[in-house]
């Protein structure tokens, strides 16, 4: 994927400040630059995937895994800097769809990544989604849809995010909840 790409997709949803209307989807005050989706693609592509429709990015699935984050630019990152958890887990980072894509899309997006990622072995699946002062709704009946269930949440005053997480299953051993530490 291109990270250039990536950050024009980002932008075009992007909410900062104060919204006049509230919107249903978009990432709600999250200052990344072009470096910062570089950094994230090169410290864990492997567990990112994207969507693309007549060679244009349509949706994506940023992650990488939550060990490989001493390596990144965290400068804005309010989760990474406010969560603990096991090295075998990955960060999902950011979901993009463009909008007006069919929600079955996205969601087959997510069920082929989560199969791409359960090649890395990992323990489970560490993400984050606004609820204050916007409840990004969209992506929290997709979360729920998916398995993940909310272990907790970070933030001030005006910024609340949802800690939400899934275990991923691996064959002959049991699945347990992801420990995720604040």
């Amino acid at each position: 994927m291109d990270a250039s790409e990536m950050f024009d997709c980002f932008s075009s949803v992007s909410i900062n400040g104060n919204p006049e209307s509230l919107p249903e989807y978009g990432f709600y005050d999250y200052p990344l630059t072009r470096f910062d989706f570089q950094s994230r693609l090169e410290e864990g592509g492997e567990c990112s995937l994207g969507l693309e429709e007549k060679g244009r990015l349509i949706a994506y699935v940023l992650a990488f895994p939550f060990c490989k984050t001493h390596n990144m630019n965290l400068r804005g990152d309010l989760v990474l800097r406010s969560i603990q958890c096991p090295h075998d887990v990955v960060y999902l980072d950011q979901l993009f769809m463009k909008p007006g894509l069919p929600a079955h899309d996205i969601g087959r997006l997510l069920d082929t990544w989560t199969k791409v990622v359960q090649d890395n072995k990992p323990q489970g699946v560490v993400s984050a989604i606004p609820q204050k002062p916007w409840r990004n709704a969209a992506s929290t009946r997709l979360a729920i849809h998916r398995g993940f269930r909310r272990v907790g949440k970070v933030g001030n005053e005006k910024l609340e995010l949802g800690i939400w997480s899934k275990p991923l299953w691996r064959a002959g051993e049991e699945t347990y909840d992801v420990a995720v530490e604040f």
